[in-house]
């Protein structure tokens, strides 16, 4: 049994900026790093890293907090070493009241004592509320932002909005930026569109993490 892990969240502030991608690679690095580590697909909505993984998307972090299934993290392990991952699962109910219960609380209380990071992937500030919550349970926020896409306003609204829960980012990623052109990537200023919560997101389809 570990003692207690770092958990890191990694987030963005809209829908396509890379998040999961990026919570991949960092688990993955932190596991040939030497360190045990789970990478949480929390996701709930529109869960990509078993796609990212190549691995199945249930049963997972639904069934688990439901009280379906046992936490057994020795079954989470994956083909590369010190690197364990929990999917999302399959959820019957509004991610938020999962989220956001007690039950999630313990879990990851449970888990932390199992690893040395845990790093959870989850859905955009701006789309749902999902990330605010988890991310008031973590240690550290990481918050993605893509090259030549992200708008500064919503990174702006998207800082405001976890601060207001005193939640403090730890860092931002600067994903897909390339040297080569770097003059247009200036991360984009579309002051006239709308940021609101829940736009398109509620589907569970394929998306761009």
């Amino acid at each position: 049994m570990k003692g207690r892990a770092v958990t890191w969240l990694v987030t963005s502030p809209e829908m396509g900026d890379g998040k999961t991608v990026v919570a991949a690679n960092l688990a993955v690095a932190t596991a040939h790093g030497g360190q045990r580590t789970l990478l949480i697909d929390a996701d709930l909505r529109r869960p990509r890293a078993h796609e990212v993984l190549g691995m199945a998307d249930q049963p997972g972090l639904a069934e688990l907090l439901l009280g379906k299934i046992r936490p057994e993290p020795e079954s989470w392990a994956t083909d590369i070493p010190n690197l364990y991952f929990l999917p999302s699962g399959v959820v019957d109910q509004p991610p938020p009241e999962l989220l956001g219960s007690q039950r999630m609380v313990q879990v990851l209380d449970f888990l932390r004592k199992h690893f040395d990071v845990i790093v959870i992937d989850s859905p955009p500030v701006l789309a749902v509320t999902d990330a605010v919550l988890l991310a008031q349970l973590c240690e550290a926020t990481l918050v993605v932002i893509s090259a030549g896409r992200t708008d500064a306003k919503a990174l702006d609204i998207a800082r405001q909005t976890l601060e207001s829960v005193n939640v403090s980012i730890a860092g931002v990623i600067f994903n897909r930026y390339r040297a080569d052109k770097r003059k247009g990537y200036a991360y984009g200023y579309g002051y006239g569109r709308r940021y609101h919560k829940g736009y398109g997101y509620y589907a569970r389809e394929a998306a761009t993490g």
